[in-house]
């Protein structure tokens, strides 16, 4: 330790060299530093989802949650897994002890995933991560005073494609805008022919490598070109009508006896005037469908003389697609968008891995000022802003301590150059600690930046010290050479050790698992970067600035003891030495401070973060699954007027309705309510306003609460206190979830709830083979086309100028309207 410290105090300038390179490297280091509201909080859970269109939530427990549960049961190293059944889709959850290789564990569900043989109708199952920091880094609203959708879709596809451009973006999502599909659905009368579609479709639509050979040594691949890549196109493939020679026979003489009756009548006859005469007349009872206008057409239009038969006598006839089905491009709308009541859009804008939240929300922010669209654009929520006010708040405090701490150590030392001298190793400890955080790859955020602050006041401790001990030797006469060398000598054990010992508090925060590591080990880092760098700097800057300002004054006085000083030191001596003799009552005031103190953390509440009122309110309404999204957005709308009637203090609302979230059956309407003025107090009786306003709404569930600025990043979607109950009986977990509900004190709780499945209608059709074997109609096509009918399927994808659409094969809309 000697010799490192007599060689820092020689060798001033190289000392002073590694001062400005610190200093660069910190700055440098800042620059470059993601900003973010909390660190990375990696949560070990991993879920898998499966689409099971047209099942109910009966059939996807049956067919693909128990057979995933049962496949990813042999999974290891999971704490806890959760499966959820609903209407249309499963939902599997694996929960792991923090610190386990993630990636690791998706390689194995995948491999597990793979073995297994889920129904053919299922989309392939995704796997998925739980990323706290995956909100939006901004929220855009856009909307049009004159309810132009068409232009509105315009614009909202324009500034999606300004904002995808800016650097960090990882996705641009927008909600409330239509998707494009092309619909296909065979006439009335003709759903028998939709597993004909189906195939037709499939394979002629498809765009896909074939694979290459070698030609003159090079390859060259190969790739099927698309048949189709306009819904007219589309409408012109060929589709094979396949009927015994008996059905052929029939619609031939069918057609005949239309033209029969148009002559008896004098003029053409509509299809729908066919139709009836058919029907009525029972000329058509040996067909296999039902007579329908759509299918007199069809029956008009064919030319009979082109069908051909086999040796089995089945005729089979080419005819195009839009010959037996719609084609039409559609518009549909999984969710609904509303800015104070005018439809919206609402732009979210997802920053990618490791992007600067910050940087992105300014570029978009700037995209948007030099943005001109027709339609009205606001930028509802900017997490960069709240983001920038929390670290502002902890830099300015950081600043403030660190003036106030020079300044007390001016009035203390009452030499100027001593305090500039000290006055350096806060910068040049937090710069270090800066750069070595950025090596660390820890960002700047308010767990991180607030263990600087925290570390601040402790920074120029061991310097003070030092500069004590150096200043005390240099009165006595010596040298300031030797001073510096033996007064850092004399101090630096007890440095060492009161550093290390601060330093050993914060050391268990690392070695600790689960969220709370995960949240505060920035902070332990911060803290004893600061504090070690703060010691090496006392240690060897603070005795070479030491002497090289010395060496510069030439001056062998230490400093001088002004009659102030010397007052409060005599007023301090007499009070020592009054308290020295009443021990007792000095111990007994130390322990009533320590209990009032100790009473304190029992009585004073415990929260995990602090709250921070944004003025910013959610409200949730859930309508189940019989409610449509149409449905759902009227009453929605009126949710509006109501909370608009009943709360004065309301900026503005928005809000969207659909099936909200990646796993949900329901639907609902998410309401965001923005407050003019923000405090506690008027937010929370805000709170209480609309909750009370919107009892009176029609729908299964309604939540209403204030939107935390950290609280909801790391608890959104989480309750406040949650109750598992397991069981294999449906009926018994609801009877014991009542009881549960009925147990807990209402008056303490602003909303219970429960998860259970909500109950939709379910009607079990049961075939008769026998009948369908004597009719001649084949029993597995008939249920596959009534899967494909009902549910609607997504056979290709046609992709014009640039826009992907998908094909949308279902009955006709009123197809199937009841039992």
């Amino acid at each position: 330790m000697r010799s490192v410290i007599q060689t820092a105090v020689r060798r001033t300038v190289t000392v002073c060299m590694v001062v400005v390179i610190v200093f660069a490297a910190g700055i440098l280091a800042a620059q470059s530093t993601p900003v973010s509201l909390l660190p990375d909080i990696a949560v070990p859970a991993l879920g898998v989802l499966v689409t099971y269109p047209g099942a109910s939530a009966a059939s996807v427990e049956e067919q693909v949650t128990r057979p995933l549960d049962d496949a990813l049961r042999s999974v290891g190293g999971a704490t806890r897994l959760q499966t959820y059944s609903m209407d249309n889709a499963a939902a599997l959850f694996f929960y792991f002890d923090y610190g386990v290789d993630l990636e690791a564990k998706s390689d194995e569900i995948r491999a597990c995933i793979a073995k297994l043989e889920l129904p053919a109708e299922c989309a392939e199952p995704t796997l998925t991560t739980v990323d706290l920091n995956a909100s939006a880094v901004a929220t855009i609203a856009v909307w049009r005073e004159d309810d132009d959708t068409e232009k509105l879709l315009a614009d909202a596809q324009t500034l999606r494609g300004v904002l995808a451009g800016v650097e960090g973006v990882g996705d641009v999502v927008l909600t409330g805008a239509p998707a494009d599909e092309i619909a296909v659905a065979p006439l009335q009368g003709l759903e028998m022919a939709t597993l004909l579609l189906y195939e037709t479709l499939s394979m002629g639509a498809l765009d896909i490598p074939l694979g290459s050979y070698f030609e003159d040594g090079s390859p060259v691949s190969v790739r099927n070109v698309s048949d189709a890549a306009t819904p007219e196109e589309l409408g012109s493939l060929p589709v094979e009508m396949s009927f015994d020679r008996a059905v052929w026979t029939t619609l031939a003489g069918l057609a005949a006896q239309i033209a029969e009756l148009e002559v008896q009548n004098g003029s053409p006859l509509t299809d729908e005037q066919v139709a009836l005469l058919v029907s009525a007349g029972g000329m058509a009872d040996a067909l296999p469908f039902t007579v329908t206008p759509a299918l007199v057409g069809l029956v008009r239009g064919l030319d009979y003389t082109r069908v051909t038969y086999d040796a089995s006598e089945t005729g089979r006839l080419i005819v195009p697609v839009s010959k037996i089905a719609d084609v039409e491009r559609v518009r549909t709308y999984e969710t609904y968008s509303y800015y104070n009541g005018r439809p919206s859009v609402t732009v979210e804008v997802m920053a990618a891995a490791g992007a600067n939240a910050v940087d992105i929300s300014e570029a978009v922010r700037a995209r948007l000022d030099g943005l001109h669209l027709d339609s009205s654009v606001l930028l509802l929520d900017d997490e960069a802003e709240f983001i920038n006010d929390s670290i502002g708040n902890i830099l300015s405090s950081l600043l403030i301590g660190g003036v106030l701490a020079v300044a007390v150590i001016f009035v203390f030392l009452r030499r100027f150059s001593l305090s500039l001298i000290i006055s350096v190793t806060m910068p040049l400890s937090v710069l270090a600690a800066i750069a070595a955080l950025y090596l660390l790859g820890v960002t700047f955020n308010m767990v991180s930046l607030g263990g600087l602050a925290v570390g601040i006041g402790m920074l120029v401790d061991n310097s003070i010290v030092v500069i004590e001990s150096i200043t005390k030797r240099r009165d006595k006469g010596e040298e300031a050479f030797e001073s510096a060398c033996r007064g850092t000598l004399d101090v630096a054990g007890s440095l060492f050790a009161s550093t290390l010992t601060t330093v050993c508090v914060f050391v268990p925060i690392l070695f600790i698992t689960g969220l709370t590591r995960e949240c505060f080990a920035d902070l332990a880092y911060a803290v004893m970067l600061s504090l070690a760098f703060s010691l090496l700097v006392a240690l060897t800057v603070i005795p070479s600035l030491y002497y090289l300002v010395c060496r510069m004054r030439k001056s062998g006085r230490g400093r001088d003891s002004g009659p102030s000083f010397a007052s409060a030191e005599r007023v301090y001596g007499r009070v020592l030495s009054s308290l020295l003799g009443r021990k007792t009552l000095v111990l007994l005031l130390a322990l009533a401070v320590f209990g009032g103190s100790l009473a304190l953390v029992f009585t004073g509440g415990t929260e995990f973060l602090p709250s921070i009122d944004k003025g910013l309110i959610e409200a949730t309404l859930n309508f189940g699954t019989a409610v449509t999204p149409e449905q759902a957005a009227e009453r929605a709308a009126e949710a509006e007027r109501m909370i608009r009637e009943n709360v004065e203090n309301i900026e503005s609302i928005s809000y969207q309705v659909g099936k909200l979230g990646t796993m949900t059956a329901d639907v609902t309407a998410a309401l965001r309510i923005q407050l003019r003025e923000s405090g506690a107090e008027s937010t929370g009786r805000a709170v209480e306003s609309i909750r009370r306003a919107l009892s009176a709404v029609e729908c299964s569930e309604v939540g209403v609460s204030a939107i935390d600025g950290v609280v909801a990043v790391l608890t959104s979607g989480f309750s406040s206190l949650s109750v598992s109950i397991r069981g294999e009986s449906q009926e018994a977990l609801a009877e014991i979830a009542q009881k549960v509900r009925d147990a807990l004190p209402a008056e303490q709780f602003v909303q219970i709830s429960d998860n259970l499945t909500q109950q939709s209608s379910e009607y079990q059709l049961h075939i008769d083979r026998t009948r369908c074997a004597e009719m001649g109609v084949d029993y597995s096509l008939l249920v596959q086309t009534l899967r494909v009918g009902l549910a609607s399927v997504t056979p290709a994808h046609l992709v014009e100028d640039g826009r992907r659409s998908d094909i949308r094969l279902s009955f006709r809309e009123g197809t199937v309207d009841s039992a």
